[in-house]
């Protein structure tokens, strides 16, 4: 799709479905959802239940883009994309671009400098999360300040103050930790995206130790002679031929 193609779609149209082929995206054409964490055989029966009911719950039964019943599986979900565009938004900010952010600086202590900026682009709660209610503007509390007033007291009817971070109005917001509570601005995200896979199908991953040497990529030589004084022969080494003859390697 081109950006002229995107522009007609957001003037005239709700709905851009792309269907790219997961064979071009990996060797095998097989992809399979984002599953956080892992749990243990040994872990408690009710974390082990839990674990699996979110694993199911990332397949549900639906129909593809032709209209057939299908298999689906949630690849990302609408939060995912909307962190991963957030994501993008913080980089084009790093590179220069003109984003409009709020960020709270902590690397004036020594106990969070590790921490760096975080800003409404990557918090959490966005424009509204508690890192830039509990911080300082200019030595006043961030929401007695002129700046952070037009975000508190946004509202939908009224949204012009919350275009300080115009991506909350894209992808929604809600101030529910502010002194009216869960009463607060809420703004329901116009952009929804989400990756959807057809024809899912359940799969067992295996897995095995790694070898802790990591000696895969070494290069082995047949070895027809004794090496150096005090290095044992074994038929084999890992310092070429020093006739410069090849040797085959192992």
């Amino acid at each position: 799709m081109t950006l002229d193609g995107l522009r007609a779609v957001v003037r005239h149209g709700s709905l851009i479905r792309l269907s790219p082929d997961s064979r071009r995206l990996v060797a095998d054409g097989l992809v399979a959802p984002a599953l956080y964490g892992k749990v243990e055989a040994s872990a408690a029966p009710a974390e082990i239940q839990r674990w699996c009911q979110a694993t199911q719950n990332a397949y549900f039964p639906g129909r593809d883009p032709e209209g057939r019943e299908s298999v689906c599986v949630t690849l990302n979900s609408v939060a995912a994309e909307a962190n991963a565009l957030e994501a993008a938004l913080a980089a084009a900010a790093l590179l220069g671009a003109p984003v409009p952010d709020i960020a709270v600086d902590f690397t004036e202590a020594e106990a969070t400098r590790h921490l760096g900026t975080i800003g409404a682009l990557t918090a959490p709660h966005r424009g509204y999360d508690a890192l830039l209610r509990d911080s300082l503007l200019d030595g006043q509390p961030f929401t007695e300040t002129v700046l952070g007033r037009r975000l508190t007291e946004a509202r939908v009817g009224t949204a012009t103050g919350a275009l300080l971070l115009p991506h909350m109005l894209v992808l929604g917001a809600w101030h529910s930790q502010g002194l009216r509570g869960g009463h607060g601005a809420k703004f329901g995200r116009v952009l929804v995206s989400e990756i959807t896979g057809y024809g899912a199908a359940p799969a067992a991953s295996a897995s095995s130790r790694l070898d802790p040497a990591a000696i895969a990529g070494v290069s082995i030589y047949e070895a027809t002679a004794p090496g150096a004084a005090g290095r044992p022969f074994l038929g084999w080494d890992t310092e070429p031929p020093a006739d410069g003859r090849r040797r085959p390697t192992l």
